[in-house]
């Protein structure tokens, strides 16, 4: 050190700018050169611009990677690393996984991401997307496989703002969609690092939550039921039902979902017709599901709600609803299904084995 301190006092006397002196002092260690130059009493600021412009791809040294793995060391604050990161050739997605390797905050990381995309598409309404297109790449770049897919969550939140509410997590759970996050992916991050629940319930009514988020965000009703019911979620068929309740999915999609989680059981069909009843959807929207099933057949429809376990006030309304014009055959319903003097609800789902239409397929 002694002697490229000594060179580079000469050097800086002999008025070479700092960036000459850093190329011809015979090091390729940038934290030498730097500490070489601060010696020479070369302002801070000077210091590392000289670094880049040498380090740069058609600076002296020519090795960007060089710079770039001390960068924290040099003492370079996140906006300088990251402009000098993207001075030094990187695109976005290198710039981010460079300030995560260095060791800055994964705010800083998102913030390096933001600042290195072009200007159009920083100020676009869809930034949030460019960013976590180029977070999802950091893993794949050498030395960052420790970014995960909960630190790419993280450092766009903390783009969006310091807490995380439902409408961040939802814009959260779209850009990771955008990206090509699975929905398994995107549920795992809400539901364990944002405690988002399965459902939500806003005056007695269910809407948002999980569910709702991961269908916003784009996924299918069968991608949202799955992810709920792989881990670390592992949800049972019944709380995906509810989850399914509180979004907008029609019943069809939601009944659709509920046998591709129930595909392992000996009656997919009727176990998610089950889950639908015991999760709260109401006769008419199982009504409907079934109506769809059977093809217009009334009686069958009225004969398995009742055995669903809906009361009768409940068969009525589906037999208003659906099947205004077909009064005899909800009445021939009732004298085949109904217990003389029975005013209450059916004999549940225990007993659909005997009485429920197999093979209904899905919709």
């Amino acid at each position: 050190m002694t002697g490229i301190t000594a060179v580079a006092a000469a050097l800086v006397g002999a008025r070479y700018s700092p960036a000459e002196v850093a190329g011809a002092l015979g090091s390729t260690n940038p934290v030498d050169i730097s500490t070489a130059l601060a010696a020479a009493s070369v302002p801070a600021v000077y210091i590392q611009s000289a670094l880049v412009d040498a380090f740069g791809p058609s600076g002296s040294l020519h090795d960007p990677l060089a710079l770039a793995d001390d960068l924290k060391a040099l003492g370079f604050d996140p906006i300088a690393a990251g402009r000098a990161l993207q001075a030094l050739g990187l695109d976005p997605a290198h710039v981010g996984a460079l300030l995560f390797v260095d060791g800055y905050s994964l705010a800083d990381v998102a913030t390096g991401i933001l600042d290195a995309l072009p200007a159009s598409t920083a100020t676009s309404g869809s930034w949030d997307h460019a960013v976590m297109g180029a977070l999802r790449q950091i893993p794949s770049i050498s030395g960052a496989g420790g970014f995960t897919t909960t630190d790419a969550a993280q450092a766009l939140q903390a783009l969006i703002g310091t807490t995380c509410d439902s409408s961040c997590m939802a814009e959260i759970g779209r850009a990771m969609f955008s990206a090509g996050y699975s929905a398994s992916d995107v549920a795992g991050v809400l539901y364990s690092t944002y405690h988002e629940p399965l459902s939500q319930t806003y005056f007695d009514e269910p809407v948002g939550g999980l569910g709702y988020d991961l269908q916003v965000a784009g996924f299918t009703s069968v991608q949202v039921a799955q992810a709920e019911q792989a881990a670390p979620i592992g949800a049972t068929d019944v709380q995906i039902a509810g989850s399914l309740l509180a979004t907008t999915f029609n019943d069809g999609d939601c009944y659709t979902a509920l046998t591709a989680v129930d595909a392992a059981n000996s009656d997919p069909e009727e176990s998610a017709l089950a889950a639908m009843t015991q999760a709260g959807f109401g006769a008419l929207r199982v009504g409907t599901v079934l109506d769809l099933l059977l093809q217009g057949q009334p009686l069958l429809v009225y004969q398995d709600l009742y055995y669903l376990g809906y009361g009768l006030s409940d068969v009525e309304l589906v037999q208003f609803k659906l099947f205004p014009f077909n009064e005899q055959a909800f009445v021939n319903a009732l004298g085949a299904a109904v217990p003389e003097n029975d005013a209450g609800g059916g004999q549940g789902a225990g007993v659909l084995g005997g009485v429920f239409v197999k093979g209904l397929g899905s919709i």
